[in-house]
């Protein structure tokens, strides 16, 4: 299901002076910070703990990483591994199989392609709360950094000094 009602305004696009005016210049409140390093489950085999750090590489470059999340980054990270294993099934076995009935041959999907399709599923669902899809992307915020970085400092002064 879609997200309800009108999509957002940009900041700094609300009347001056009302609530949403100053709700949309305080941003998001800042995520609680990661100490160290969030080590993958031991559930996980070595599909999942390379997906793993790769989510969580992508979530700490998009200031999303929260140590709350580790449960989902866990069922992610196992489902991912579960389609990976189906997909080289899939490869090895094909997609469909014949089976005969009492009216003849009549193409069926296999195991493996069933549950594939599912966990595609589940893990786009997982994706678009992670914000890993381009949809979901455009609706996140993303806590702002406390210290801008090099380029985003940079990037701040060219802006305030013009471009002519």
């Amino acid at each position: 299901m879609g997200k309800r009602g009108p999509a957002p305004k940009p900041p700094g696009t609300h009347a001056p002076g009302t609530h949403r005016d100053t709700k949309a210049k305080s941003g998001p409140a800042p995520l609680p910070p990661v100490s160290g390093e969030l080590d993958p489950p031991s559930i996980l085999g070595d599909v999942g703990r390379d997906r793993w750090g790769w989510l969580i590489s992508k979530l700490r470059a998009m200031r999303l990483l929260s140590s709350s999340d580790y449960p989902a980054m866990t069922r992610y990270c196992r489902d991912w591994e579960r389609w990976w294993d189906a997909q080289e099934h899939i490869e090895a076995e094909g997609e469909s199989t014949t089976k005969e009935t009492r009216r003849g041959p009549v193409v069926v999907q296999t195991f493996y392609s069933k549950l594939a399709g599912e966990l595609s599923r589940e893990l786009r669902a997982l994706e678009g709360q992670f914000g890993l899809t381009p949809s979901a992307r455009s609706g996140l915020g993303g806590a702002k950094s406390p210290v801008p970085t090099e380029a985003e400092d940079k990037a701040q002064r060219f802006i305030k000094r013009g471009t002519g």
